[in-house]
């Protein structure tokens, strides 16, 4: 499990190591949708998926499955009565969760 950080801003750029490979993770925050969105890179900087939409506690890359994307799942944690709002990552109200593939296949097991 790796928990990531966003910074205090409309739009950052995480660096991930995710099961083994490095990830651009964009964070970005849309004023009139109130809402946040998720792209993914890879190392080369490439564009392999854009406005993910950040829905608490559903899996994000579970629709887009693709070689190029990481093998684990993504996601969106909220703090009980918290709303996903512009200020919940710094608030430590939300936080992002990668879970990798072998700890995916664990839990699907069990």
């Amino acid at each position: 499990m790796i928990e990531l950080f966003p910074i205090d801003a409309n739009d950052s750029i995480l660096e991930a190591d995710l099961d083994g490979r490095t990830f651009y993770i964009g964070f970005s925050w849309n004023e009139t949708a109130q809402a946040w969105t998720l792209s993914l890179r890879d190392l080369r900087g490439e564009l392999l998926s854009s406005s993910i939409a950040c829905v608490p506690f559903w899996p994000l890359l579970w629709q887009i499955r693709h070689p190029s994307h990481p093998p684990g799942e993504l996601f969106v944690y909220l703090r009980d009565g918290a709303v996903l709002d512009r200020e919940a990552f710094v608030r430590g109200d939300a936080n992002v969760i990668y879970f990798e593939a072998a700890e995916m296949e664990e839990m699907q097991a069990a």
